[in-house]
């Protein structure tokens, strides 16, 4: 039996940058405005933020939005897992709720925000009396503070709007927030079999829509995932658990598993299989069960040729 499959493949990165806002502040700031017109300062569930911000729970910005408004200290959670919900804070009550037109209360409580997340105090830290060139600044964070080259660039056009709208001075040294309400990372995800999750690259979602995980591997040190309908595995650190709270979201359901061992990449049950790379940097998976012959590959060869020839004529 002999099955060759295209499957598609993510292609390398450089890895996952650090965590920073998606969004500059003064966009934030509308997104918490939103979310008090429609909810007030309660807690409610996730699913209830991207109703009132009118974006889906699917959508590969969704959980990004929720980490901006975090990272400025605008957003908290309570309560963990399918319980999870989120409210405003103190900081973005006192923003949203001072109207004055020359208030200096909230004019600081604005640059508090600005200099909140850990990536921008890191930045400031490093150049406490003005930005240097974007070039300079794209260097610095790719290869002293770990982040790939597109969120660098993300990072450095949110930082300079965001500088801008809070009238941060950088003539001098900048006195940072005295308590940090950074949200830029929970506490460490454990990722369980059943789990609905993203795959994060290049601070990119790769996935169309969340999917279940059916596996999670060590191999060589490190920590696999494998999720429903791929049977390439993602590293741990690539993997994002979906954020939607509603019950469809978060109830889990038993995965499913091929039978025979057919979705696992070693030979189970007598199964092989090899693994190409085309010119385009996708993958090629051929399956077949059995050992290795010169005829099992001709045989592989013959088909192949008809199919050229097949789509040559059309």
């Amino acid at each position: 039996m002999t099955d060759a499959s295209k499957q598609p493949r993510a292609r390398p990165a450089q890895g996952r940058s650090p965590g920073y806002p998606y969004i500059p502040l003064e966009k934030a700031l509308v997104r918490a405005q939103e979310l008090k017109d429609a909810e007030g300062f309660y807690a409610v569930p996730i699913s209830s933020a991207y109703k009132a911000w009118g974006i889906s729970e699917k959508s590969s910005t969704s959980p990004l939005v929720i980490a901006a408004l975090k990272h400025f200290g605008l957003l908290e959670y309570e309560g963990s897992g399918g319980a999870r919900q989120c409210k405003l804070t103190d900081r973005a009550k006192r923003i949203l709720l001072d109207v004055r037109p020359d208030s200096k209360e909230r004019a600081q409580l604005i640059r508090d925000a600005a200099l909140t997340p850990a990536a921008h105090q890191d930045v400031l830290k490093k150049y406490p009396s003005g930005l240097p060139s974007d070039a300079t600044l794209q260097t610095y964070l790719v290869l002293e503070r770990g982040f790939n080259e597109t969120g660098a660039k993300s990072l450095i056009s949110e930082l300079r709007d965001t500088l801008g709208f809070a009238k941060v001075d950088l003539s001098g040294n900048i006195p940072m927030p005295t308590a940090s309400v950074d949200g830029e990372e929970d506490p460490p995800h454990k990722i369980d079999v059943g789990d609905l999750v993203q795959v994060e690259i290049g601070g990119v979602y790769q996935l169309k829509e969340p999917r279940r995980v059916r596996a999670v591997k060590e191999h060589e040190g490190a920590d696999w995932v494998f999720i429903e309908g791929s049977e390439v595995g993602f590293p741990m650190d690539q993997i994002v658990p979906h954020q939607g709270t509603d019950a469809a979201s978060t109830a889990k359901k038993p995965p499913v598993l091929p039978l025979d061992g057919e979705g696992d990449a070693s030979n189970a049950s007598g199964w092989q299989q090899e693994r190409l790379i085309d010119d385009g940097g996708e993958e090629i998976l051929i399956r077949y069960k059995g050992e290795a012959s010169i005829n099992r590959y001709e045989f592989i060869r013959d088909y192949l040729d008809f199919k050229i020839k097949r789509l040559k004529a059309q």
